[in-house]
């Protein structure tokens, strides 16, 4: 399940006893988790989840600092701002009304939101919006309102 803590050090056990490369996840949250990880850990390579929800450009925030990515994984880079994510909340959307149920399309925008409040204080303000918001119409009027794509 999700309990922290993540015991990074039990990595490097599992890795002496397998022939195979093992990779660390768990409870990746900054740049300071991802190289406390790798460094307890022994890996030389891990895995985010949930950290990504929360801050989407986590991956290229960590090859920044910690160098880049073996076989271009991926580009280094700065930390998205707010306004960043607007484009890909509208992505988000669109993808949650024409592959969910109806009664499950506003729920998914406010668990992705309850995980950006880890970051982006702007997400707390969002969340309180649209926390009594159920219809996807309700939803849909307050992202062109809230949240509208610049032109």
């Amino acid at each position: 399940g999700y309990k922290p803590p993540a015991y990074w050090p039990r990595v490097d056990d599992i890795r002496a006893a397998v022939k195979v490369p093992v990779t660390v996840n768990g409870e990746i949250w900054s740049v300071e988790d991802a190289r406390a990880a790798l460094l307890q850990s022994g890996s030389n390579t891990l895995m985010l989840g949930r950290g990504m929800v929360a801050r989407p450009a986590l991956a290229r925030c960590i090859l920044a600092e910690l160098g880049g990515a073996p076989g271009n994984l991926g580009q280094p880079g700065l930390d998205w701002s707010w306004e960043d994510l607007i484009p890909l909340m509208h992505a988000f959307w669109g993808v949650a009304t024409t592959r969910l149920e109806q009664k499950q399309q506003a729920g998914r925008l406010k668990q992705w939101l309850n995980y950006l409040r880890r970051h982006y204080p702007q997400a707390q303000t969002a969340m309180d919006e649209v926390r009594t918001l159920v219809r996807p119409s309700d939803v849909e009027a307050w992202m062109q309102q809230r949240m509208p794509l610049a032109t």
